[in-house]
């Protein structure tokens, strides 16, 4: 579940970051998602905070 946190770092991250191989307007109007944002780490794992399963 994104917190408020998440949600202003994608609101942060669509506005200021560029993202190589991303169809930038579509991005920046939010049609493609939102972004992950890493939460944590463990050792080749890293998660996301919005599923339980970790991916690589």
């Amino acid at each position: 579940m994104p917190t408020t946190e998440d949600i202003s770092l994608a609101e942060a991250d669509r506005r200021a970051l560029i993202h190589p191989f991303t169809a930038l307007k579509q991005y920046a109007s939010g049609e493609l998602g939102d972004p992950r944002i890493v939460r944590n780490g463990d050792g080749i794992y890293i998660f996301d905070g919005r599923t339980r399963q970790p991916f690589i």
